[in-house]
């Protein structure tokens, strides 16, 4: 879908996708330390400053995209531990290692959250951020 300009939410939440789909492209190929917004932009159609209308740093970004893969794996537990119940330790080990084996992104993201991401990011968004973690588990049931 083109669009020069956002008219309503549904063209922002494009947009927003659009983002966070390059910044999890460069994630996974970069160091968080080398990436920056002008590396992000450059990954979408939008200028640097064109960014800026929808987030203030890329540990923004980053935050957003915690919270998919927040969402993911937790999808994926809950599926996992709700076919497979079992009682026997090996058996959860294994299923448990196998789970978080299937989201590095996921791990990658929640070990820096609260040196790098946390720290660079509004008060405001932080908060919004934590208050919307325990809606994941509450909507996945």
């Amino acid at each position: 879908m083109e669009f020069d300009r956002v008219r309503n939410d549904e063209q922002r939440k494009i947009r927003i996708e659009q983002i966070k789909n390059a910044a999890i492209k460069l994630l996974d190929t970069e160091e968080f330390h080398k990436i920056d917004l002008a590396k992000i932009a450059n990954e979408t159609t939008f200028t640097r400053g064109n960014l800026y209308k929808y987030i203030a740093s890329k540990e923004e970004i980053y935050l957003w995209v915690a919270l998919d893969e927040f969402a993911d794996w937790l999808h994926d537990i809950r599926q996992t531990f709700d076919t497979e119940r079992t009682r026997d330790i090996q058996n959860f080990s294994r299923q448990w290692a196998q789970v978080l084996d299937r989201h590095p992104r996921f791990l990658k993201l929640i070990s820096m959250l609260f040196t790098m991401i946390e720290r660079n990011v509004s008060l405001e968004k932080l908060v919004d951020f934590k208050k919307e973690i325990p809606s994941y588990h509450v909507r996945g049931q």
